[in-house]
């Protein structure tokens, strides 16, 4: 980990990776080989690993990433994937919902109420001027 962390940040990003795999391809191969990863799967772990978009990768996160690759997956990780698409899928649908059903609803009621701002702000502006005037 420290090697490939070129600046010590105590992350690795995808820039430092790319450094190592180009300056020493079969050093890093031979590092995931003895965990039993493939570069490409090391790859795609990086990738589900960096949640956050920010491109980089903790140590802790990554070595535990490439420990649970090894081998088959375990019954209980598969029961957990199920379960959080299950409630994923849920969520979606509640959202697909309020956008066919409640959303348009929400929209028409902020403007009309938007507009009868608008009006009041006119009609008061007109008595205010026309008191001016006489």
């Amino acid at each position: 980990f420290e090697d490939i962390d070129i600046d010590h940040s105590g992350h690795i990003s995808l820039d430092e990776i790319q450094h190592v795999l180009a300056a020493d391809p079969e050093g890093v191969a031979a590092v995931f080989n003895a965990m039993e990863i493939t570069i490409e799967t090391a790859w795609e772990l990086f990738q589900l690993l960096d949640t956050d978009s920010s491109h980089t990768v903790g140590l802790e996160e990554f070595v535990e990433g490439c420990l649970r690759l090894r081998g088959n997956a375990k019954a209980s990780d598969i029961r957990l994937l199920m379960h959080e698409s299950k409630v994923t899928c849920k969520k979606l649908a509640t959202l697909e919902k309020y956008f066919e059903n409640d959303f348009l609803i929400d929209i028409q009621e902020q403007v009309a109420r938007a507009l009868t701002k608008q009006r009041a702000c006119v009609a008061s502006s007109a008595n205010k001027s026309s008191l001016f005037w006489r």
